[in-house]
């Protein structure tokens, strides 16, 4: 960090004497040498390290990046509710166990703030969790290609990253278009290519899709079925997630799991359409296996009653459904 501070300060000395060149061409780019000369300024010699995390990392294009992240953004919704005469909590997924307590202890809310509930429980959906999902892929694949082959109507699968969306696509989508099952990727262009591809599509077809462009879809009553592949925590290097957990003893219960409780929530709650039965097939057996999995299953009953089951018993669950 001293090397890093001795360097800023040597372009902030070496800078001055840019003033040299300065004329109506060069002017812009001195701005914004300027203004990032400013910005490493509060962040490497005025770094105040109490209230903020320091991140130096690479992009995906290897290029460094620095972010300077707060370690509680309490002060800035502070400012904006100064602002509002009136507020509320939406509880689609701001709320663990549908109280509101964890949002407002995070972003410093007053207690006594109204909640809006806008969802009430869905009696045409069916939640399975499968206790015993195959951890060899390949295996896991052949589960999802039979379960996809018995299964009618619209199907999403949700992948919490594109590394995981790209593997499944691949071996996959060959084997059920061989079977004369539609398959639409995120893979193959924009969300609005994505959406109007899949609106054309037939039946019988399947999406395949990350939490980004799920929530962000709109034509979520097209779907039938939803299967999640795993549950939706944040990504840990996340520099928001990271600087935010320094404000809990016990990061993880205190904080990711709740956050992880939100998203799987709001997956779910996407799904709209009261003509239709909806069916919501999770595929971590964490749920089922891990002592926070009933945090999880306990949220989730304020949806639909959730059911665990073993992944075979995924096809007699099909035919169950299709005789009803």
């Amino acid at each position: 960090m001293e090397n890093v501070k001795k360097a800023v300060k040597n372009l902030i000395y070496t800078s001055k004497e840019l003033k040299e060149i300065i004329n109506k061409k060069t002017y812009p780019l001195l701005q914004n040498w300027k203004d990032t000369l400013i910005k490493l300024q509060e962040i490497f010699l005025t770094p105040d390290i109490e209230n903020s995390i320091i991140l130096i990392e690479e992009d995906f294009s290897k290029n460094i990046i620095i972010r300077k992240n707060p370690l509680s953004i309490n002060q800035q919704i502070e400012e904006i509710l100064n602002n509002c005469q009136n507020y509320k909590i939406i509880s689609e997924n701001l709320d663990l166990n549908d109280n509101g307590e964890f949002i407002k202890n995070l972003l410093g809310l007053p207690k006594e703030i109204p909640l809006h509930f806008g969802k009430e429980k869905k009696e045409n959906m069916e939640i399975y969790i499968t206790q015993d999902t195959p951890q060899n892929i390949n295996t896991l694949i052949n589960e999802i290609e039979k379960y996809l082959q018995a299964k009618k109507g619209k199907t999403a699968i949700i992948f919490n990253s594109k590394q995981q969306l790209n593997q499944f696509t691949l071996k996959i989508a060959p084997f059920l278009n061989k079977n004369n099952i539609t398959t639409v990727s995120q893979l193959t262009g924009s969300l609005g290519k994505l959406r109007e591809k899949f609106k054309q599509s037939p039946e019988n077809s399947i999406l395949f899709i990350t939490p980004n462009f799920w929530d962000n879809f709109r034509d979520h009553e097209l779907i039938d079925n939803l299967l999640i592949h795993k549950i939706p925590f944040d990504p840990p290097s996340d520099p928001f997630i990271v600087a935010l957990k320094k404000n809990y003893e016990d990061p993880f219960y205190e904080f990711q799991v709740p956050r992880a409780v939100f998203s799987l929530k709001k997956m779910i709650n996407r799904l709209t359409g009261e003509a239709k039965n909806k069916e919501v097939v999770i595929l971590d057996p964490r749920l089922a296996t891990k002592n926070y999995g009933q945090l999880f299953i306990d949220n989730l009953k304020n949806i639909a009653r959730p059911k665990i089951i073993n992944t075979a018993n995924l096809h007699s669950i099909v035919k169950t459904n299709e005789k009803k």
